[in-house]
């Protein structure tokens, strides 16, 4: 079977970008709004990008931009202070794509104002 995930959203906060040994891991949340009307929810899912795609995600995201991630979803699960197990999930992200335009300045392509039609 195979584990694929798929989520288009918005970072919830800047990537919180670190070493470990000899690579590097950007940890980020990606809101992603269900639903409608009385339905609308939004799901907050945790993502790991590791190596070159932490360096780019760390340079290039900030907390609000869109992003389309794709990755395998990994449980993990600890024991807290109180001796109880936690359970969570977490993206490790295989891809991901741009999705909002580069801001003025920020190198070459400009910005949407800029193209012809």
């Amino acid at each position: 079977m195979y584990n694929n995930f798929h989520a288009f959203g918005r970072l919830t906060a800047d990537p919180e970008y670190r070493e470990v040994g000899e690579s590097q891991v950007a940890n980020f949340t990606v809101a992603t709004d269900t639903g409608y009307g009385e339905r609308k929810a939004t799901l907050f899912t945790k993502c790991a990008a590791w190596g070159k795609q932490a360096e780019l995600i760390n340079g290039s995201f900030k907390k609000g931009n869109r992003i389309l991630v794709t990755g395998e979803m990994q449980p993990k699960n600890w024991e807290n202070k109180n001796g109880d197990t936690v359970y969570d999930v977490q993206v490790n992200v295989r891809n991901f794509n741009f999705v909002d335009p580069k801001e003025e300045g920020a190198g070459a392509g400009g910005t949407k104002e800029d193209v012809p039609f």
